[in-house]
């Protein structure tokens, strides 16, 4: 799954399942991409530059949303 089509998956749930606009939608997944990025940087290097750099275009993909 692309960032982008990401950014939109975890925007749309938050709005739908928590019941909140799409702005609180964009807000609450910004804030989950924040913590899954503190979890991915206690792994090794490898696997974290791998996964920090797809969660940081997520972020700016929910960012531009």
């Amino acid at each position: 799954m692309t960032p982008k089509e990401k950014a939109k998956e975890l925007v749309d749930k938050f709005s739908n399942e928590c019941l909140l606009t799409t702005d609180g939608g964009k807000v609450a997944a910004l804030i989950a991409v924040d913590e899954i990025k503190k979890i991915v940087y206690k792994q090794n290097l490898m696997i974290r530059l791998i996964r920090h750099n797809y969660w940081f275009e997520v972020k700016k993909e929910i960012e531009k949303l």
